[in-house]
């Protein structure tokens, strides 16, 4: 090969191809040295083959989620390929069945989770809770289905009434919830005075530490003027 690029004129296809080759011969002869090596790569570039052909139509995908959502598609198929199944068989068992983490994450009542159910059911989708270890598609998991939908929704609505108990008890108590006000009755006294005397309503917030939108909320236009002092009202 050295002595077949001597005679070859320097810029040439040929003269390109065999510097190539003698710049990689390294590489293009390890299989030589052991027997492992495959000859060449095709079966790399035939992975590789179906997203290079369709990398065109994969730059849009519309929105960031839609992009998230084709690539685990992809992620799914491939590794069906990978470990010899066969990607439509795969997809449509995993796709059959509704997953979720539990029962009361599909619906808040015994009537919206069975109706549900029948939904799914008239389109041949079986649904499976994790935690709860029901699976629709036996007879034994839908009977187990209604009964942990109605310990499901019991337990849902104590909790709703032992939260709504607890607020009662506090609102009693003079404990309101939520953030502190930021706007206290002292610090609208003092924007009251301020505004009163031609402060700018943006000074204003600003040296009470609050937004302008926060002061305009508490002191609507209307409520904005205040009566001037008595020492002033006697002079």
């Amino acid at each position: 090969m050295l002595l077949q690029r001597q005679r070859i004129t320097d810029g040439s296809a040929t003269a390109r191809a065999l510097d190539y080759s003698l710049k990689r011969w390294g590489a293009l002869t390890q299989f030589l040295d052991d027997g492992q090596l495959p000859i060449d790569n095709n079966w790399i570039e035939n992975q590789i083959r179906p997203i290079a052909i369709c990398r065109n139509n994969w730059l849009f995908a519309g929105s960031l989620r839609a992009g998230q959502r084709a690539a685990a598609v992809m992620s799914l198929i491939q590794s069906a390929k990978l470990n010899g199944h066969d990607p439509y068989a795969y997809l449509k068992d995993v796709l059959a069945r509704l997953v979720v983490w539990k029962l009361d994450r599909l619906g808040r009542s015994v009537k919206n989770l069975v109706n549900q159910i029948g939904e799914l059911e008239k389109q041949g989708v079986a649904f499976k809770s994790v935690t709860d270890s029901i699976d629709t598609s036996t007879p034994s998991g839908k009977f187990f289905f209604h009964v942990m939908a109605s310990l499901a929704e019991m337990e849902r609505e104590l909790t709703v009434e032992r939260t709504q108990a607890g607020l009662a008890v506090a609102r009693a108590a003079g404990r309101v919830g939520g953030r502190k006000r930021v706007l206290t009755d002292s610090k609208l006294s003092s924007a009251r005075t301020l505004l009163a005397g031609g402060a700018a309503p943006r000074d204003v917030a600003f040296n009470l530490g609050v937004s302008l939108p926060t002061l305009y909320r508490h002191l609507p236009a209307a409520s904005r003027q205040v009566t001037p002092p008595v020492s002033l009202m006697a002079q």
